[in-house]
């Protein structure tokens, strides 16, 4: 039973690295940290303006969209298995 909590803890942190190397990828390198900086501090700089307008959401709704079709994967699977099983071949 613990091995459950493990594979969702490893999953959750693997999603969670995928989103930070989403975010710094691109044609053009841009500092995380100091875009961030400087949209907080209400600061027009170009890695802010990449990273707020293009990046973020472009990566939030891959997001979105990858945990939207996993949702219902495990209950079609269940629902198929479930349905071959009662047929008597």
């Amino acid at each position: 039973m613990i091995r459950q909590p493990l594979l969702l803890a490893a999953l959750a942190g693997a999603m969670l690295a995928c989103f930070a190397i989403a975010l710094h990828m691109g044609p053009t390198r841009i500092d995380i940290a100091g875009a961030l900086a400087d949209n907080l501090a209400g600061r027009d700089s170009l890695g802010a303006t990449i990273l707020w307008e293009i990046r973020l959401p472009r990566s939030l709704l891959a997001l979105v969209v990858g945990a939207s079709l996993a949702w219902p994967a495990p209950r079609c699977r269940g629902c198929c298995a479930t349905r071959s099983r009662s047929r008597a071949w």
